[in-house]
């Protein structure tokens, strides 16, 4: 085949992809509270015990009902996940939203402590709730590590679809806040 008639070709199929990746649906779930998300520290050596992450979810307009199913830490070095759950934002009374976030599993608070098992809760559209993926965490041995983000599974209409968180978490052994 000649080099012209192949680069037509070429760039053909390219715009074929192009095309269906413009109109591919968007993601019925989102992740994270943006695009630039954003990282936790925590010296090592206060992270002697299990603690709590949160990242929230919202669904895209529209979107049907989802089935949560698990979530996976990211690149993780040094932590593994005790315990997988979801939980409710609570609604203070100024309208702002307490999530879950950085503390240790046994002190709680009310967004941990209202937590129910991640696999198999229901979430809807129904644009009156703040959701979190919660996780209990803890360290697996006395080294600095973290991880990259956190993928949420999920299930629509049957059909499992992965959501890329956009937190991170790290617990250095040193630096300029840790002793």
């Amino acid at each position: 085949m000649p080099l012209a008639r192949t680069l037509a070709v070429t760039a053909a199929l390219g715009s074929v992809v192009v095309a269906l990746t413009a109109c591919a649906p968007d993601p019925q779930l989102i992740l994270g509270a943006g695009p630039s998300g954003g990282s936790t520290a925590i010296c090592v050596g206060e992270f002697s015990e299990p603690m709590t992450f949160g990242e929230p979810l919202r669904l895209t307009g529209g979107a049907p009902d989802v089935t949560l199913v698990r979530a996976d830490l990211v690149d993780a070095e040094g932590v593994r996940v005790v315990e997988q759950a979801a939980a409710r934002a609570v609604l203070l009374a100024d309208g702002t939203h307490l999530g879950v976030g950085s503390l240790y599993v046994d002190d709680g608070d009310e967004a941990w402590d209202g937590r129910v098992p991640l696999d198999g809760t229901v979430v809807s559209d129904d644009g009156g709730e703040t959701w979190f993926v919660a996780l209990a965490l803890e360290r697996t041995g006395d080294i600095a590590g973290g991880f990259a983000a956190v993928d949420l599974t999920y299930e629509v209409n049957g059909e499992q679809h992965v959501a890329r968180g956009t937190q991170s978490m790290s617990f250095p052994a040193t630096g300029e806040d840790c002793p």
